[in-house]
């Protein structure tokens, strides 16, 4: 009954069973017949049935009031109960940017699981904007957007700059650009963003000159533009045309010079990275996953 109701609670914080299901990678039928079970076993209706959005009844808003807080509590105990014995059981969901999970994380996951074959990740690839990380359920997520709940504890993982750079061998057959005019001579990626990207501010690296060595250029256009840094990675790997990229993303590339910064007195931005966990209540397994991001990013 446990793990029913904090599926239960993880479906209203989710808001439908169709989100709930793709949240947590359980099949739409396994939920509602967890749910039907769950019902039986408290001998109450939890969901208002024949109604086009999820909608809980009476009992069901009560046992949610009840049970939402009492359950995560309970579960970090036994977690910890557990762990004791060097047993670390359960499931975490975890949310990662694709970008930083394909260069440092994914690799290390083998020696994470063989270390703890009870621990159950559910990982979403995604990259959180303040809606994704208000509405969506999880334990621990790795955005560049700060958490606004109070109910939520993060700490910033890292910092990175946004700089532009192209591969090697494409600078070998174009060129590099000199200056800010000559970079419309190439073809340019960016990422979509929410306000113009074609107003751009270029920061100067010097440390101390506060604005004065701050350039505002105009790019009138661009050859693509993605919503993916994993994908910029991929086409700036091919030489498909110069690339705005988070740095931290492509450092071993830059040091071993297959990727090579341009215009490099200049940066178009820096965006800080929050390790968020969803509850205040922590246990074992939580720690053990936190310590293993921490060491995958920052090593």
């Amino acid at each position: 009954m446990l793990d029913d109701l904090s599926l239960f609670i993880k479906i209203v914080e989710c808001g439908n069973f169709t989100k709930a299901a793709n949240v947590l990678n359980i099949y739409q039928s396994k939920i509602s017949r967890r749910m039907n079970s769950l019902e039986e076993m408290l001998g109450v209706q939890l969901f208002k049935r024949n109604v086009k959005e999820m909608e809980l009844t009476e009992h069901g808003l009560i046992a949610y009031n009840m049970f939402k807080f009492n359950i995560n509590s309970l579960i970090n105990r036994i977690d910890d109960f557990n762990a004791l014995s060097g047993k670390i059981t359960g499931r975490i969901n975890v949310i990662l940017p694709p970008l930083f999970a394909n260069r440092f994380i994914n690799h290390r996951l083998n020696s994470l699981i063989n270390e703890y074959p009870d621990l159950e990740l559910n990982i979403s690839y995604l990259v959180l904007n303040e809606h994704d990380l208000n509405s969506f359920v999880f334990d621990l997520a790795l955005s560049r957007i700060p958490a606004t709940k109070p109910s939520f504890q993060q700490s910033v993982l890292f910092k990175t700059k946004l700089i532009l750079c192209a591969s090697k061998e494409y600078l070998e057959k174009n060129g590099s650009p000199a200056d800010f005019s000559d970079i419309l001579k190439h073809r340019l990626i960016t990422i979509v963003a929410d306000d113009n990207n074609h107003q751009l501010t270029a920061f100067g690296e010097v440390i101390g000159e506060a604005d004065s060595n701050n350039v505002e250029i105009e790019l009138p256009r661009y050859n693509i533009i993605h919503n993916s840094s994993l994908a910029a990675y991929d086409m700036v790997k091919a030489g498909t045309g110069l690339t705005f990229m988070l740095e931290y993303g492509i450092k071993e590339e830059l040091e071993n010079g297959d990727i090579v910064r341009l215009l490099p007195d200049y940066h178009f931005g820096e965006v800080k990275f929050y390790l968020i966990q969803s509850n205040h209540e922590t246990n074992s397994k939580l720690e053990i996953v936190k310590k293993f991001l921490r060491e995958s990013l920052t090593d």
